[in-house]
């Protein structure tokens, strides 16, 4: 009769290698379910909508900084965001080496390094020599790019943090891309 006892007392749910070998599986299943979760409901942001247009784009700025470059466009550029709100106040100042007609105003783009839904674009209108305007500014880094409304040359740079100083925006000159696959090493 002891063995029967003993038997009573020792079934599989009562043991607990049992179990651990049952949970160890179950925990792996909910695990995957969850990262399934977490990957459907915040899908990857695309930086461009349709990759067939990138080269489009790239001409487009590639024409636009040349241009800037060939007027000798600067640009002095003043940030205040010590505001109490998300927005910051915004001031260029354009000097060029060759004879313009100056915008009535121009276009401002913030555009946010990795958070896309942090992008912003305002208008600064010119008073006094001076283009002015309120945009909100994202944490972290980000690139400014300033055009006329024409779309004619663009200004830009790239900000890490609070600019608590003026800063001079100038002209990128394109690189000539004709041979850059003969300068791929393979």
């Amino acid at each position: 009769m002891p063995d029967a006892a003993q038997n009573e007392n020792n079934t599989w749910y009562t043991n607990f290698y049992v179990w651990l070998i049952i949970v160890l599986p179950l925990c792996a299943v909910a695990a995957s379910l969850t990262t399934v979760y977490i990957a459907v409901k915040n899908p990857p942001q695309m930086a461009v909508d349709s990759y067939s247009n990138i080269e489009g784009f790239t001409a487009i700025r590639d024409r636009q900084d040349a241009r800037a470059a060939e007027l000798g466009l600067t640009a002095d550029l003043k940030i205040d965001d010590s505001t109490d709100g998300a927005a910051a106040a915004v001031e260029i100042v354009l000097k060029t080496e060759q004879p313009m007609v100056a915008p009535q105003h121009l276009e401002l783009q913030v555009i946010h390094s990795t958070l896309s839904e942090q992008d912003a674009t305002t208008t600064l209108h010119e008073q006094a020599g001076r283009y002015r305007g309120v945009v909100e500014l994202p944490g972290g880094s980000y690139t400014l790019h300033v055009t006329d409304p024409e779309g004619e040359w663009r200004l830009s740079t790239r900000i890490e943090g609070r600019l608590d100083r003026p800063l001079l925006l100038t002209a990128r000159i394109p690189a000539d891309n004709t041979n850059a696959s003969d300068n791929v090493k393979r």
